[in-house]
């Protein structure tokens, strides 16, 4: 079994038969009708020799790794996408394949399909004891290697850029996306590096999409201090000083770039949408504050070509995001063609959406909803990571305030523990981590229910509203007050046996 998800339709998974005799894998759709039954449909065949399910592409997502008659290993992801698992440049990553009774200190790690007679000799026979991304291999000679093939990000923001555009792209898009990224970080080596992922996912992107991203004048090595100052901030400080009034200053270095030779992509206004809501995601959680900054240089970057606005809301939050304002970047500018009219002027902004609707409920702004990251653009999404949600904090947050400014209920106390029972239900425990701002409503509303508490709710509403004496009533056994304290002879020998 593989790639079980929700593929945009209906939930599905796949499975692989693989029958070694006659060197093929007959792939098997398995949905549940209507009527609560099974359906089974063949989608496919493939040269195969062995398979195994493993995690090798998506972190949450079983892919098929196939061992071929040639002796290749081709990954089927994406539902029935191949992707070649023994590509040249990626030494290190699967060891070479030694045998347990010769070990020579002197091998190094290499190319899967190296074209050593080494190699061709031993090919992949059998695929065993796979464990999420490890799995055993068995060679034409019967050697056993254990191998881990891992090409999932471990960067929390390249992750969650890819997740909130698996919801945004069709799927021929996406997947060209991820196996330009995953491509791009196997020539890198798979370097944990968090910068090394990211600039890896950017370099994808902006190959898919097309965009010639511009480069700021690198400072030569030659160049003196005094000119390097010129790339500093400190040179607009420095411009008034009455002190260098008298001195030659550098001159700034050029920040325009080369214009686009041809119209942008039709897919950047929803790449650019969906990045802006991650970024509005991450902006709730202080702790995400970093992982902002380097997120909002590569929407500063897109938007500076369709929205500028967007560029300009953007750098208002991270200053040092770029080297000058985004829109004086581009010689077509803000009344050009290039202009994107399916996105707003000005882009969403979730955190005054949420203080508009607590104090006007009236307000029809809509709230939040993933799924309008296709659907306004009219695309249907890949869905390659199923069901997950990468915009989890922005979602939590968009179904507490929605209690708080429901207007079908007219108590205000009665909005607030609407709002408080959801925090409890979702075990909510990042309100230490939001904005002051944000966090203020949702902590009058349970100082409102602290003070004023119903009697019939479980111990952890009292607890979360800070009425440990009534959460310790509501934990309490009621049997042991009618026995004084103490439990009956049976119970108390019944406890003691299973100690």
């Amino acid at each position: 079994m593989f790639d079980q998800r929700f593929d945009g339709q209906v939930d599905r998974a796949l499975m692989g038969i693989c029958r070694p005799a006659s060197e093929t894998v007959t792939i098997l759709s398995i949905t549940k009708s209507s009527n609560r039954t099974l359906c089974v449909t063949q989608v496919g065949e493939h040269p195969a020799v062995s398979v195994a399910s493993m995690r090798v592409m998506r972190s949450n997502i079983d892919d098929l790794l196939v061992a071929e008659p040639t002796g290749a290993l081709t990954i089927l992801t994406h539902g029935l996408q191949k992707y070649n698992a023994s590509t040249v440049g990626i030494g290190g990553v699967v060891p070479h394949f030694l045998s347990r009774a010769r070990p020579s200190p002197s091998a190094a790690p290499m190319e899967v399909d190296n074209t050593s007679s080494n190699v061709t000799s031993n090919r992949v026979v059998a695929l065993r004891d796979p464990i999420r991304s490890a799995v055993t291999i068995e060679l034409l000679d019967g050697n056993l290697s254990r191998v881990s093939v891992d090409f999932t990000p471990k960067d929390l923001l390249t992750s969650q850029c890819l997740g909130v555009l698996a919801l945004t792209l069709p799927a021929d898009w996406f997947f060209g996306l991820h196996v330009t990224f995953t491509d791009t970080w196997r020539s890198r080596r798979l370097s944990c590096a968090p910068e090394t992922e990211f600039e890896c996912f950017k370099s994808a992107l902006l190959t898919i999409l097309e965009i010639e991203p511009y480069q700021a004048d690198e400072v030569e090595t030659t160049t003196t201090p005094w000119e390097r100052l010129a790339h500093s901030t400190s040179l607009g400080r420095l411009e008034d000083d009455v002190v260098l009034s008298g001195l030659r200053l550098p001159q700034r270095p050029s920040l325009k770039a080369r214009p686009p030779r041809k119209r942008p992509h039709a897919l950047l206004a929803p790449v650019l949408n969906a990045l802006h809501m991650l970024g509005e995601d991450l902006r709730l959680m202080v702790h995400q504050h970093d992982e902002v900054h380097r997120l909002a240089g590569l929407i500063c970057l897109i938007a500076s070509i369709i929205r500028p606005e967007w560029a300009d809301y953007w750098k208002r939050f991270c200053p040092n995001v770029t080297s000058g304002w985004v829109h004086h970047m581009y010689d077509h500018g803000r009344d050009s063609s290039f202009v994107d009219d399916r996105l707003p002027v000005w882009p969403p902004d979730m955190t005054a959406m949420f203080y508009g609707r607590v104090n006007n409920p009236e307000w029809k702004l809509p709230w939040y909803d993933i799924r309008k990251l296709s659907s306004q653009f009219k695309l249907i999404p890949s869905c390659a990571y199923g069901r997950i949600e990468p915009l989890a904090y922005l979602r939590q947050l968009t179904l507490i305030y929605q209690c708080l400014a429901d207007k079908t209920v007219e108590d205000s106390r009665k909005r607030a523990e609407n709002a408080m029972h959801l925090m409890v239900s979702h075990k909510v425990g990042f309100l230490n981590l939001l904005p002051i701002g944000l966090a203020a409503p949702l902590r009058e509303a349970a100082r409102t229910c602290q003070l004023a508490p119903g009697q019939d709710w479980p111990a952890a509403a009292y607890e979360f509203v800070g009425r440990n004496d009534l959460a310790e009533g509501a934990n309490a056994n009621p049997g042991l007050l009618n026995t004084n304290g103490y439990r009956a002879v049976k119970e108390f020998l019944v406890s003691n046996l299973e100690v």
